[in-house]
């Protein structure tokens, strides 16, 4: 399990890392593309923001027949992070992000932040520099989306949440979520793909690196079957088991993959020289993966934590990753500071090879193509979901 341990505690770090990407620079582009607007792109606009609206109303529907199902059974204080759903959020644009973003920062906020990673670091905790940092992520951001208060829920005991928790998801899926509050310490990740009978000392049989949803129960079962049926479950070729159930998205993993598959291709040219601007300066052995990446964050997330990762990552390699230089420092202001001259090095090859704008361009027409493509089958899915809808409200009384 060693590998699995590793990529989750990597995923963490990661997770961490993805809010500490420079973005502010690639942020203005999304309402100032270069490139003109596909044809017809006002309205494939239209419909992808009609499809958030519909998502965000049968959520916000299944939450409520969720909730009614619970308060039949007399549970009356509910837990606002679990049934409280954000409204759509409407898109002016057709792209609201650049996958160079996170490894290509523009050439001031390379020079103030670096690639920003070492704003994950137990150093740069509380400090001035790394709150101007996150500062300076949010100016021209929307505003974040609060949940309700959910004083009431966090004044009940461990023993009433977790009884809550089984009315919602089940006995089975409901002990598993409910653990945290009897025992916060515990890994819910872990807990769960422990759940299902498996191997020995509750490992799953088919893979190490597999995992198993487990099948929803209680109110959260009793609207599936409402609204959709019985839930479906899928599992694909690495033995992940998922349960489905709502109208299948056009707009989902298949089509991101592509996404970044085809993107990759296209930059491939533009790619090759800004690689060898940036192996000119130093930095050698970084090549893009299929999706036109750098795992740049990966890469200082290794330096910084070191030694939670060493042991777990030992015989692990990340594709496009080169091994980190014999001189790199080992406290963390020298490798702050090698962070940023990396950065800069990225920034300035980035503007005198052409990279950045062909990318940004790259990345713009082929959204544009490709929601195009997708408008048909995104108006087909939006009858799906209405339907489903329809079916909410005549649960929920008119």
């Amino acid at each position: 399990m060693k590998k699995r341990a590793a990529s989750l505690a990597l995923a963490a770090l990661s997770a961490a890392a993805l809010a500490a990407c420079t973005d502010s620079g690639e942020g203005e582009r999304d309402a100032n593309a270069a490139s003109e607007p596909a044809v017809g792109s006002a309205d494939v606009l239209e419909a992808l923001n009609q499809s958030a609206q519909l998502e965000a109303e049968l959520y916000t529907a299944e939450a409520r027949i969720i909730q009614q199902c619970m308060e039949d059974q007399g549970f009356t204080v509910h837990d606002q992070n679990k049934l409280a759903m954000p409204p759509a959020t409407e898109r002016s644009t057709l792209v609201d992000y650049y996958p160079h973003a996170i490894y290509l920062p523009e050439a001031a906020d390379a020079q103030a932040w670096g690639f920003g990673q070492w704003t994950t670091t137990e150093d740069s905790a509380g400090s001035p520099e790394a709150a101007d940092y996150f500062a300076s992520l949010q100016e021209g951001a929307p505003e974040e989306w609060v949940p309700p208060e959910n004083g009431e829920w966090d004044a009940l005991s461990p023993d009433e949440r977790y009884e809550w928790y089984l009315a919602y998801y089940g006995e089975e899926k409901g002990a598993v979520y409910g653990e945290s509050f009897l025992n916060p310490a515990a890994d819910l990740e872990d807990m769960e793909a422990e759940g299902p009978a498996g191997g020995e000392d509750g490992e799953l049989d088919f893979g190490e690196d597999a995992s198993e949803e487990i099948r929803p129960g209680g109110c959260e079962l009793a609207m599936i079957e409402a609204l959709y049926g019985e839930p479906e479950r899928s599992e694909d070729d690495e033995g992940n088991v998922t349960w489905t159930f709502r109208p299948e998205s056009p707009l989902g993993d298949e089509f991101h993959n592509q996404n970044r598959v085809e993107y990759g291709g296209r930059i491939a040219e533009p790619g090759s020289a800004f690689l060898d601007c940036v192996s000119e300066r130093g930095h050698t052995g970084w090549t893009f993966d299929d999706g036109g990446n750098l795992p740049v964050a990966d890469y200082w997330l290794l330096v910084y934590h070191r030694e939670e990762l060493v042991g777990l990552m030992e015989g692990e390699t990340i594709p496009g990753m080169p091994e980190h230089p014999e001189d790199m420092p080992e406290d963390y202001e020298g490798q702050r500071e090698y962070e940023i001259e990396m950065a800069v090095d990225f920034a300035e090859c980035g503007d005198e090879t052409g990279f950045r704008e062909a990318a940004a361009t790259a990345w713009e027409e082929l959204l544009a193509e490709r929601y195009q493509a997708l408008e048909q089958d995104l108006y087909a899915w939006q009858d799906e979901m209405r339907t489903a809808l329809d079916r909410a409200q005549d649960v929920l009384g008119g």
